[in-house]
């Protein structure tokens, strides 16, 4: 009976050896997957930063291009008021200072019209706090209340986006606002 006790001992050892062995090769399995994902999180965080700093290499880039282009069609301007200053001096009526100003102007209408850039209207319209800023009140019985009655700077926007409201003069219709 002692040998069977033995032999069901040693039995109960080498299972526990065989397991032992096993839960080493798992814990090696383990430690060696970790491994890898900590070289993958590594890897990938890496990667992501240089996705970032390319980016913003990517985003200045673009600024100075947009710089480029609006200085590109600013420079016929700046030529047309030197042209309209010399043919001032040369010529001091104010008929060849207004025709060099004219000219100035149109090209600054093209080159607000080629980026998108229109006025925001006034005329006839009543005042709106996203498109216009009130400067002044006036009080008026002969236009509808809360309507512009005069345009003080123009304002400009970019498609829907306010780049500057209009400056406006608004009416009080005291009658209007009682009833």
């Amino acid at each position: 009976m002692a040998e069977q006790e033995e032999a069901a001992e040693i039995i109960e050892d080498a299972e526990v050896v065989d397991e032992i062995q096993l839960v080493r090769n798992e814990l090696e399995e383990v430690q060696a997957k970790n491994a890898e994902l900590k070289e993958h999180v590594l890897s990938v965080s890496a990667e992501f930063e240089n996705f970032r700093r390319r980016q913003q290499e990517e985003q200045k880039r673009q600024r100075v291009l947009m710089k480029e282009d609006l200085f590109r069609e600013l420079l016929p301007l700046v030529d047309n008021l030197d042209r309209s200053l010399v043919a001032a001096r040369q010529n001091p009526s104010v008929e060849a200072l207004l025709k060099g100003v004219e000219l100035i102007r149109k090209g600054f209408d093209r080159l607000l019209e080629n980026n998108e850039i229109s006025q925001i209207e006034t005329a006839g319209i009543d005042f709106d706090p996203a498109l216009h800023e009130a400067m002044m009140v006036e009080e008026r019985d002969d236009v509808p209340d809360q309507s512009i009655v005069m345009e003080l700077q123009k304002g400009y926007k970019m498609g829907d986006r306010v780049l500057r409201p209009s400056m406006v003069k608004v009416a009080r219709n005291p009658q209007a606002s009682t009833t």
